[in-house]
Parts: C-alpha cells; sequence; structure tokens
C-alpha cells in the first residue's frame, strides 16, 4: 500500500490496475532490459523543457524497479526545483547538498520510500552553485557509491535546456531516459537535447514518449515505440530505445 504522506502522482503503487500503472511497469521492463544490454545501473531520467513529467517518470519508474524485489534509491539531483521530498512526503533536509559539501555519510540522509525496497535522497537546501556541485568529485564518489549500496539509482537531473546541470551529470552516470512531452517538443529541438548529451560521454538508453495522444498518432507509435502505452483517456506514455530504428520516438512529435 501507498504511504498516505507520499503525494506526488505515485501512479505504480497508487493505482496498480491502472492503464498508466501498466504502462510504466512495462516501460521499467524495457529500460532494465536496456540498461542490463548496456551494464548500466546508475540512470540520469531527464527532459529538454520543465514540465515534461521527467519527476514523475523517474519517481514511478524506481518505484516499479522496487516492486521486481530489487533495490532502488531515488536521488534529487535538480537543486534548482527539487520535488522528490515533496512527492515523497519526506524531509528535505538533510539531503545530497549536505553530503556534497560536508562529506556526510550518504548512509545517514537516505530515507526508505513508500514500498519496500524503494530508498530516496532528498535535494537538502538550494545551494548557490548546484552546477558545480553536480561536476565535483564528491558527486562522482557518492554516486559509485550509492551504485554498490543498491542495485539501481535512479537520478531525477534537472531538464537538459537552458542549465548546465542534466549535462554535467549526464557524462558520469551510465545511461540516460530521456522524457518529452507528445505534441509539445519538437523533433529538431529534442535531437539537439540529445545531441548536447552525447557531447559529454552521456549514453542514451532511450525516450519515453509521456503525454502523447495515442489515438491520433496510433501509426506512429506501432511503428516506432516499444512496450505498451496507456493512461488517463487517450493519453499516455511509451518507451521507445535508442537506436537507428527507434529514436525518431524519442525525438518527438509525430509529423501531420
Amino acid at each position: 500500500m501507498a504511504d498516505m504522506n507520499a503525494r506526488g502522482n505515485l501512479s505504480a503503487i497508487r493505482h496498480p490496475t491502472s492503464p498508466l500503472s501498466e504502462s510504466y511497469r512495462v516501460i521499467r521492463t524495457n529500460v532494465m532490459a536496456t540498461a542490463a544490454a548496456m551494464n548500466a545501473r546508475v540512470l540520469l531520467v531527464t527532459s529538454i523543457h520543465p514540465g515534461e513529467g521527467k519527476s514523475t517518470t523517474a519517481m514511478n519508474l524506481a518505484a516499479a524497479i522496487a516492486q521486481t524485489g530489487a533495490t532502488a534509491i531515488l536521488v534529487d539531483s535538480d537543486l534548482r526545483r527539487p520535488t522528490v521530498h515533496s512527492n515523497l512526503g519526506l524531509p528535505r533536509s538533510p539531503g545530497i547538498r549536505d553530503i556534497l559539501t560536508r562529506s556526510g555519510a550518504f548512509k545517514d540522509i537516505v530515507r526508505p520510500g513508500p514500498v519496500p525496497g524503494l530508498f530516496a535522497l532528498t535535494s537538502g537546501g538550494t545551494p548557490e552553485n548546484p552546477a558545480e556541485l553536480m561536476g565535483c568529485d564528491e558527486m562522482r564518489t557518492l554516486l559509485h557509491a550509492l551504485s554498490k549500496a543498491y542495485d539501481w539509482v535512479v537520478v531525477d537531473a534537472p531538464p537538459v535546456g537552458g542549465m548546465a546541470d542534466a549535462l554535467i551529470i549526464g557524462g558520469v552516470v551510465d545511461g540516460i531516459v530521456l522524457v518529452v512531452e507528445g505534441d509539445r517538443t519538437t523533433r529538431a529541438v529534442a535531437a539537439d537535447g540529445v545531441a548536447q548529451l552525447s557531447s559529454v560521454g552521456g549514453r542514451l538508453l532511450g525516450g519515453i514518449l509521456n503525454r502523447v495522444d495515442v489515438k491520433r498518432n496510433s501509426y506512429y507509435l506501432s511503428r516506432y515505440a516499444t512496450g505498451y502505452y496507456g493512461g488517463y483517456g487517450q493519453y499516455g506514455a511509451v518507451y521507445a530505445r535508442y537506436s537507428s530504428g527507434t529514436k525518431k520516438a524519442a525525438e518527438g512529435r509525430a509529423e501531420k
């Protein structure tokens, strides 16, 4: 049962039989399979713009992974607009900022989430230099230590557009999942974000086309997407592996 303190849209456990919850489970299966093939266990979830659903996706992906019996830790690296603490009903501080600036032990700060196997590392207070903190040696050391303590590390990162934070972290994680809102972000803009992530050594595992009109784009999705779509009404989310054959689904809206 979901912890009633968890206020975010934690569909993976709040509504286990809903189409959207099923979408997250199939997305989880696809992400885990792609990541396993690439030996990736530290995953970054980001988007191009704010408000495309990357934090909700990161949270539900981590929760869905925990439901398999694996341990997963959700890390809030969006120090400018953190949401993990409010979504899961946890204290914001102490958090990752305290570990990076005060050399604290993560075991003293990590908190259990609302389902067995799910843990969270919140942001802590807002620093004056979030990008610099994300690129410090302590951040690399922290992610490495978390990968040893938990089966999966899911990092909720800031959007790519307009700030350097996600690009900095993208170069040190094992793999990246890009969340794109259907009918909002164009292919050209998404492709530019992919190019930016690739330029810093980021390994894109795949894309999640979120809030997509599955009726209007049914042919497009069936051709390029892997997995199941679902959602509230006619809208849903679908995952596509990033490859020469499927990258269009990760790059934005279907062209008319």
